[in-house]
């Protein structure tokens, strides 16, 4: 009786140790977002997204401090965006586009991992230079500020990390077709490249 009692106690602290790792990606500690299972199911299935969106969403109230996290990946190449709610898997989504010619698309170095909800303006800064432009906002009490970047050297493409009263509100990460990029479009259309 004692050993069945000691094995099933042993059984409970593995299933509570595995339940508390399995959700542990929920709490950012640290300077990342430790991905899911399910996001690591993706990422090593389909490598990191092209692009990404990410939405910080704090509750109310005095009590709440950790913002649910909402994230859509975008696959191009399988013409896809894949929902994730505090890392767990929501659905997924066609975009409505097929993207034939992928190589040829850029797409951003960023990982969604890279932010996490306790980062500031400042951090961002540290990590990815001065922005190019900084737009603010003000709504009834309420401050935004939105840091735009737009780069070809360092992560290339667009990054807008968005902060609303001081906390990590938003983040879009993807491409961008700047003036360079439209003359190199433009003398292939000429050529009679697709």
């Amino acid at each position: 009786m004692r050993n069945s009692s000691l094995r099933r106690g042993w059984w409970l602290l593995l299933l509570i140790c595995f339940l508390l790792s399995d959700l542990s990606y929920a709490a950012s500690a640290g300077k990342s977002w430790k991905l899911s299972p399910s996001q690591r199911q993706f990422v090593n299935a389909y490598g990191h997204p092209q692009l990404f969106m990410l939405v910080f969403d704090y509750p109310e109230g005095a009590g709440s401090s950790r913002p649910r996290r909402i994230e859509s990946w975008i696959y191009l190449g399988r013409s896809v965006f894949v929902i994730f709610d505090n890392g767990f898997f929501s659905e997924e989504q066609p975009t409505g586009t097929t993207v034939t010619d992928l190589p040829k698309v850029p797409h951003t170095r960023l990982k969604p991992s890279a932010f996490h909800s306790t980062m500031k303006e400042n951090d961002v800064v540290r990590a990815y230079g001065k922005p190019g432009s900084v737009e603010t906002a003000d709504l009834g009490a309420h401050h935004f500020r939105t840091l735009r970047y737009l780069k070809r050297d360092k992560a290339p493409g667009i990054l807008n990390v968005t902060f609303y009263d001081g906390k990590l509100a938003g983040v879009v990460a993807g491409f961008a077709i700047q003036a360079p990029d439209m003359e190199l479009l433009k003398r292939e259309i000429r050529r009679g490249a697709p």
